[in-house]
């Protein structure tokens, strides 16, 4: 089993210093002038973290072209990713891939999808343009201050980006993801391609704002962070439900990822209270137990004869907490379209898991000795398949359609 990083969890005293020390910084300097002079290329670097947050693939393609024909300021014109034929191409290509499914309601569920694997990819994106001038020509760094890796050095402003760049885009694609769900479960039909088309003219108009204007774009970039930080929080909550429970289950049959009762992927926090286990299966609250709020993604593990919770959390111990239940209030398992329902017969723990784990619930109901409460979904779901025949994308489609998924909107959006 690979040893993954733990879930990353921003703390809101971490994001408010992250929002001031740049003003500090530069009330800090002698003359605010020459220092914001001297940290160009930071606000430069900066300033472009607005649109890449909004719409990843559509500002590395409107960035390719321009560097492609030569325009844009002289770190866009003359960068070797960007400038590349091959880039733009592609770029091109994705930006259809992760626009088209979002204009029409039927297969906006794809879309989601998409987008999620859009906005891992940023991440990556956006440190590749940043460094591969420096990949090609070593000698930029020479008179800088650099940080050293043996085969390359980086300068520290370059460095500084990268590291910033984590927690701008987890709050700022945090927040618009959370905007694409509400319009996504609305029931206005053209409401999500208006948003589409909004969200790529900003990301056009942030853009062009800084080819020509960097320090307009810089400002404009920190007001779209505090911005997505007020309301990060409640977005955080909701899209972490919404991806386990919809945009998972579709990721991993597009990759056909078949799950196992121990996840292939286990954080090594959560591994090393693995002795003998039965279970190891990622799942989501839906209600508060313990220390953990509700919508929280977790480990729901079974160890020798402990059954507990486990939530993983950056640079802190893990939260744990056992579930507990007297032999009149045993757990039950229950079927919804889109996922299953364990819970104890007072209604006090409550947990989901979603459809990646169907072949795996009849071991694990035998496991924990689950009272089964009905197949009604499952069944349903079943014949409707095998009425229509359908396979691949369609099969997809066919689950995680529009009408079921708005059907669960109270689920998406409050805690029980």
């Amino acid at each position: 089993m690979k040893n993954t990083i733990p879930e990353l969890t921003i703390k809101p005293y971490f994001l408010l210093l992250l929002i001031v020390w740049v003003p500090l910084f530069l009330f800090a300097q002698s003359d605010v002038v020459t220092s914001l002079g001297s940290n160009y290329s930071f606000i430069e670097s900066f300033s472009f973290l607005g649109p890449m947050a909004i719409s990843p693939f559509w500002t590395l393609f409107i960035t390719s072209a321009a560097s492609c024909f030569g325009l844009g300021n002289e770190y866009i014109a003359t960068n070797p990713v960007l400038g590349n034929w091959v880039v733009l191409f592609v770029s091109f290509v994705l930006v259809g891939i992760t626009t088209l499914p979002n204009l029409m309601k039927v297969s906006k569920p794809i879309g989601l999808a998409a987008k999620f694997l859009e906005n891992k990819a940023g991440y990556i994106v956006y440190a590749i343009i940043i460094i591969s001038p420096y990949l090609i020509n070593p000698e930029i760094s020479g008179e800088m201050g650099v940080v050293s890796f043996g085969f390359l050095d980086i300068p520290a402003t370059a460095f500084l980006m990268i590291a910033l760049a984590i927690p701008y885009f987890i709050v700022v694609m945090t927040f618009r993801y959370f905007l694409e769900i509400l319009i996504f479960l609305s029931p206005i039909p053209l409401l999500d391609a208006f948003f589409e088309f909004v969200k790529k003219t900003t990301s056009f108009l942030l853009v062009i704002i800084y080819f020509f204007f960097p320090t307009f774009g810089f400002v404009l970039s920190v007001f779209i962070f505090i911005l997505s930080f007020i309301f990060y929080r409640k977005a955080k909550k909701v899209t972490k439900y919404f991806q386990y429970i919809y945009v998972k289950p579709i990721v991993a049959r597009l990759f056909d990822k078949e799950q196992t009762l121990i996840a292939s992927k286990v954080p090594s926090a959560v591994k090393k209270m693995l002795t003998n286990a039965a279970f190891c299966l990622k799942c989501v609250t839906r209600k508060k137990t313990g220390k953990l709020p509700s919508k929280s993604v977790c480990w729901f593990i079974k160890n020798d004869e402990d059954i507990f919770l486990c939530k993983t959390r950056f640079l802190q111990k893990p939260i744990i907490e056992n579930l507990v239940t007297a032999d009149d209030n045993k757990l039950t398992i229950s079927h919804e379209l889109h996922y299953y329902i364990i819970e104890d017969q007072q209604k006090t723990i409550k947990l989901n898991l979603n459809k990646n784990h169907s072949k795996l619930i009849k071991e694990l109901a035998a496991i924990l000795e689950l009272e089964d409460l009905g197949k009604v979904g499952i069944a349903k779901m079943h014949e409707d398949l095998k009425e229509q025949g359908k396979k691949g994308i369609q099969k997809i489609t066919q689950i995680f359609n529009s009408s079921q998924i708005t059907s669960n909107k109270k689920s998406i959006l409050s805690d029980e």
